[in-house]
């Protein structure tokens, strides 16, 4: 898939998401909604509701009573029976009528929203920028206007600067330049960089680890190599024979 069908099939995964989000909290605004009415019904008739639990022989018959005497569905039924006395108070009955306001005016937002392709597709829209907001950041990655192509091992190695010495007995190594600082009056310099006393430093060269080093031959032939192929050393080791 290319980037557009990727975003595509992405906004359309995030559309049913917010879909089916929105039926779940529906169906459970309806059930919470439905026990209320219940409950608002039975204070509403407190006096026959104790009534009739109290004529009946058993909580089951009482049950039974309750929906039909009252055309009570079976969950507020049972509701009503596990009621506590303490729900008759009128702060309690003030809770119950405000929560069932509540549910209703959510029923009412949620079926509006399930209706409407655009509400949805507004919700999903306000989730990305809260989303983008939360962890936006500046890219990491570059975007190319051609294939990347094959990566080589050049490519996975920094740029950095490096010191190359070469000895007179043909020893080569890689330092880092921080090897090397200013020298204060009374200093001894960089000791331990070549490691016998008869050999000595022929040549100091400072270089990227991407250029390329030649090596001419006595006998006329020439060879190429990347600075960083020259084997990395502190300046206590003699480095590798060339």
């Amino acid at each position: 898939m290319n980037l557009k069908d990727i975003l595509e099939y992405y906004v359309a995964h995030r559309k049913e998401v917010v879909t089916r989000r929105t039926q779940f909290d529906l169906d459970k605004a309806k059930d919470r909604a439905h026990i209320l009415e219940g409950l608002k019904k039975a204070l509403d008739h407190i006096d026959a509701i104790i009534s009739t639990i109290k004529k009946s022989a058993t909580k089951e018959v009482a049950h039974v009573n309750l929906m039909k005497n009252f055309k009570l569905s079976d969950k507020q039924s049972t509701a009503i029976l596990e009621m506590r006395l303490q729900t008759l108070a009128g702060l309690e009955r003030k809770k119950i009528e405000d929560e069932l306001k509540e549910k209703l005016a959510l029923i009412k937002e949620l079926e509006a929203i399930l209706k409407s392709e655009k509400l949805i597709a507004g919700i999903v829209k306000d989730e990305l920028l809260r989303v983008k907001e939360k962890y936006g950041d500046e890219r990491q990655t570059k975007i190319m206007k051609s294939g990347v192509g094959e990566f080589k091992q050049e490519d996975l190695i920094p740029n950095d600067e490096a010191i190359i010495t070469i000895t007179e007995q043909g020893y080569i190594k890689r330092m880092d330049p921080t090897v090397y600082k200013v020298q204060k009056r009374g200093g001894k310099g960089v000791i331990g960089a070549v490691t016998k006393e008869e050999d000595a430093i022929k040549k100091v060269l400072g270089v990227m680890a991407h250029d390329n080093l030649l090596f001419f031959t006595n006998s006329g032939k020439v060879f190429q190599t990347k600075a960083y192929e020259i084997p990395a050393s502190s300046a206590w080791p003699r480095g590798n024979q060339s």
